[in-house]
């Protein structure tokens, strides 16, 4: 396996990997309806602005040519982060390939690349009912911050958000 900067050529790929990890990993969240009408172009065409805006970086891991998982990462989006405060915005795996190390290697690199930028703070958004998710963030070295949450939606659904931080050092 090898991870590397994404490039505007991946952009389907990692909207494969996005859309089959959302309806394996969201099954019991989502209403399936929503979750059938995700769409790969759709995807597709927001990872390309993603890429071209610039404002975070994405990495996706090979296995030979296929892109089998990636990762989005950058400066905090939150509205009172401090400088030194870095986010994973997005890590996704195909669902065939989860607890196989992917996720680990992209966290990896993602996480070197943030501190090497000065970031001494990462901080991610995760759905509370997202337990392999958590179990995934929580080995990985990441604790919730009590008390801080969101309520969001999507697809007519409303649903829980806890955050997550990783300090330097930890």
């Amino acid at each position: 396996m090898n991870v590397c900067l994404a490039t505007a050529d991946d952009c389907s790929a990692i909207a494969e990997v996005h859309v089959a990890a959302w309806q394996k990993a969201y099954a019991d969240t989502f209403p399936h309806e929503y979750l059938e009408s995700l769409s790969i172009p759709k995807r597709e065409k927001a990872w390309r602005t993603v890429l071209a805006d610039g404002k975070t970086q994405v990495l996706v891991a090979r296995h030979g040519e296929q892109v089998v998982g990636f990762v989005s990462f950058g400066a905090s989006r939150d509205p009172d982060a401090q400088p030194h405060h870095g986010e994973i915005s997005a890590i996704y795996v195909l669902p065939s390939l989860w607890s196989s190390g992917v996720g680990q290697a992209l966290w990896q690199e993602a996480k070197q690349n943030l501190h090497s930028q000065g970031f001494s703070q990462i901080s991610l958004w995760v759905i509370s009912n997202n337990s392999r998710a958590i179990r995934f963030y929580t080995f990985i070295g990441f604790r919730e911050d009590i008390g801080c949450a969101k309520q969001s939606e999507r697809g007519g659904i409303r649903f829980r958000e806890i955050w997550y931080i990783y300090q330097h050092g930890t």
